[in-house]
């Protein structure tokens, strides 16, 4: 099973995803999921990311009080 994330994208965030999408599928650590394709529509200018499904609830709905845990949106 398969998770696809969906993010809004120009050709110039295209770019730097890219090379995200490459350096993470080098890196192998079991807490760290897996990453299977990338995709780009340039008429959508969307970007897709297939990874593996992980059935746990989503971070940012996990109450966590720590000061060390910061969560960061782009």
């Amino acid at each position: 099973m398969f998770a696809m994330k969906t993010i809004p994208s120009d050709h110039e965030f295209y770019y730097y995803l890219k090379r995200n999408f490459v350096n993470i599928i080098e890196l192998d650590h079991v807490n760290i999921i897996k990453y299977k394709a990338f995709y780009f529509d340039p008429k959508k200018e969307t970007c897709l990311l297939v990874m593996d499904y992980l059935p746990y609830p989503n971070l940012s709905e996990i109450s966590i009080e720590s000061e060390e845990v910061c969560f960061f949106y782009f």
